[in-house]
């Protein structure tokens, strides 16, 4: 196990915390009297920077490249198409709610976006691969992945 390893899952538990860190905190908190520009504004920005955030966590993880570990490569593929799958769900989700036409169907999008991120996280490999053999030791030691330890 060499230094690609490291510097990858570096990489990666410091891009999955930014993530969790945009979703779970920059959330928008609306009055339930807001209107439908506004609510539409907040979401709209909110899946945007979503979708930025994750979008730099691909570019790093190209950046870095596949860890050097018995299936580093298949690893390295599951984890970017993970991020891919959420650049996707969070630019489709501006472009819907951009066009929608009421309070009802933004919520529709935004109760898609829930759905779609949990299916896509049902159905991805990567995060359970971070969690076996040498890079999950690894990620014991590196103090950027202790955020994203239970």
């Amino acid at each position: 196990m060499g230094d690609n390893a490291t510097a990858w899952v570096t990489s990666t538990c410091t891009d999955l915390s930014a993530i969790l860190r945009q979703i779970q905190e920059n959330q928008p908190k609306l009055a339930s009297t807001a209107g439908l520009e506004e609510v539409r504004q907040a979401l709209v920005d909110y899946y945007a920077a979503s979708s930025k955030t994750v979008g730099d966590a691909v570019d790093h993880a190209e950046a870095v490249g596949a860890p050097d570990v018995p299936n580093g490569a298949a690893i390295d593929k599951a984890y970017r198409s993970f991020l891919s799958g959420l650049v996707d769900i969070f630019y489709n989700a501006v472009l819907d709610i951009s066009s929608a036409q009421d309070l009802s169907a933004i919520r529709a999008v935004n109760d898609k976006v829930d759905t779609d991120v949990t299916a896509l996280a049902n159905d991805s490999d990567a995060l359970g691969d971070l969690q076996n053999g040498e890079l999950a030791s690894l990620a014991k030691k590196i103090p950027a992945c202790k955020p994203l330890q239970g």
